[in-house]
């Protein structure tokens, strides 16, 4: 199961590394790349209205001056432009900038280490994973540990993945100990009850029955010593078998005559005597099993009977329990057989797998998409102030004069007509005199078209007749 799974997960790494060299995956790749261009021309373009405006503002005449295009209405319409295209872009902007945020967190907070940006990146995430777990264990005490999660904490994947397997065996890199748990006791209880159900397959009930009704058999064809009684032999036994009270004494006495024909004769006496003792310890001790046969055949027949009446539980019983016994020993001896085969097997390929996964996730997809989400983020930043005053610097570029007001107010545009004022001086000083008007008559000088006429001579060119139409608009009256 550790194998299939473990192969489950390479293959899919290896699938989603492949995809992007795929057709649709290079497809997908030139739609993104002209979206980006077409969204990057949109903060360009409102950059542009607002640079041509500011230009046409500050270089251009005031409007309806006859100046033509460039005059400073020019520049407020380019500002409104500006303004416009970045309410309608705003909107935009705020969505890729919702949308790539979590991107962004996640290239800050979790790529930077995993693409070793910052030292020891991998070791770094294992660390605060590891803290992590530690503190909501500690918030909840009364939970249950699960000690399958924290030996895969401690595994430290990361940096197993990114760092150790670049050089190393699987088992080296995860030591044996990460190894072995991998191997669930659910493995193992699937194990044991394969065992069980094949020793319940195998019929060893039969061949026990027959075995003790045999030997049920040979004890029936020893029952006849039943009938025998060997405590009057064993009492014989007992009773000396010579005559002699000392007969160690008498061998003395013997061997002191000196004789030297008797010599040979004592020495095989004695030693007939030591046999015969010999000899009749052994017939006495044979004579006190045969004695207690007939209890011990008593005994063994009823325990035969007992044996035969409960095979059909004992044995199923006896076999469950052994092997639950043996359950820790089975534990111990199939991880330690995943640790043997997995012993030569490399992680190079799942080191390569993953950090292809990596570039996959945080260079190539997020290293745009940041971009993105960093430009938008600042021009949204950024276009708050530019409106504020792009719409102040579009009131000012509307007015006509810089303490006058508008001309589309009511006063000026509902009067379009023209009227006669005298050009020489006579006709000018003698209404002065008769409405006493005040000031000399420099602040006048109105005769002759000069270059502060009050007629704007000069721009209408001089004429032969004493009065020159003027214009009513108020520019007009301010030069």
């Amino acid at each position: 199961d550790v194998h299939r799974s473990l192969s489950a997960f390479h293959s899919s790494l290896v699938e989603f590394t492949t995809v992007r060299d795929s057709p649709d995956g290079i497809k997908f790749r030139e739609y993104a790349y002209y979206s980006g261009i077409a969204l990057i021309c949109l903060p360009v373009l409102i950059i542009f209205f607002y640079y041509l405006g500011l230009c046409f503002g500050t270089c251009g005449d005031r409007p309806y001056e006859e100046a033509g295009l460039c005059n400073r209405g020019v520049g407020a319409n380019l500002l409104m432009a500006g303004i416009v295209l970045t309410f309608l872009t705003a909107f935009l902007m705020l969505f890729c900038t919702a949308t790539f945020l979590p991107g962004g967190l996640v290239q800050t907070e979790l790529c930077r280490y995993l693409t070793n940006r910052y030292p020891n990146g991998p070791r770094v995430i294992d660390d605060t994973v590891i803290n992590i777990a530690n503190f909501v264990q500690s918030s909840h005490p009364n939970q249950p540990r699960d000690l399958r999660l924290e030996r895969f904490f401690k595994m430290r994947v990361a940096e197993l993945l990114l760092t150790r397997c670049a050089n190393q065996t699987l088992v080296d890199a995860a030591g044996d100990e990460s190894i072995g748990w991998m191997v669930s006791n659910q493995s193992i209880n699937t194990v044991l009850e394969n065992l069980l159900n094949t020793f319940n397959s195998i019929d060893i009930i039969s061949p026990l029955r027959n075995s003790a009704a045999g030997m049920q058999t040979t004890l029936s064809k020893l029952g006849s010593f039943e009938g025998f009684d060997f405590s009057t032999a064993i009492n014989q036994l007992n009773q000396p078998l010579i005559r002699i009270p000392d007969f160690a004494d008498y061998i003395r006495n013997l061997r002191s005559l000196n004789i030297a024909d008797l010599k040979s004769l004592v020495d095989d006496l004695e030693n007939k005597h030591q046999l015969l003792h010999l000899q009749l310890g052994l017939i006495k001790e044979i004579y006190l099993q045969l004695n207690s046969l007939g209890p011990l055949y008593f005994q063994l027949t009823s325990a035969l009977q007992t044996f035969s009446q409960d095979l059909e539980q004992t044995v199923p019983n006896s076999i469950h329990a052994r092997i639950n016994d043996m359950r820790s020993l089975f534990l111990r001896e199939l991880r330690l057989a995943v640790i043997a085969s997995w012993r030569e097997i490399p992680c190079t390929n799942l080191h390569t797998a993953s950090v292809s996964a990596v570039d996959a996730l945080c260079v190539t997809y997020l290293g745009p998409l940041n971009g993105f989400w960093a430009s938008f983020g600042t021009c949204l930043l950024l276009s708050i102030v530019s409106l504020i005053f792009a719409v102040k610097l579009v009131s000012l570029y509307r007015k006509i004069e810089k303490y006058s007001p508008d001309y589309e107010e009511p006063d000026y545009i509902s009067y379009h007509g023209f009227y006669m004022r005298p050009t020489n001086e006579v006709d000018v000083q003698r209404p002065r005199k008769r409405r006493g008007q005040k000031g000399n008559k420099n602040d006048r000088n109105g005769g002759g078209g000069g270059k502060d006429a009050y007629g704007f001579s000069h721009r209408h060119g001089p004429s032969n007749s004493n009065y020159q139409q003027v214009s009513v608009y108020p520019y007009d009256a301010y030069e």
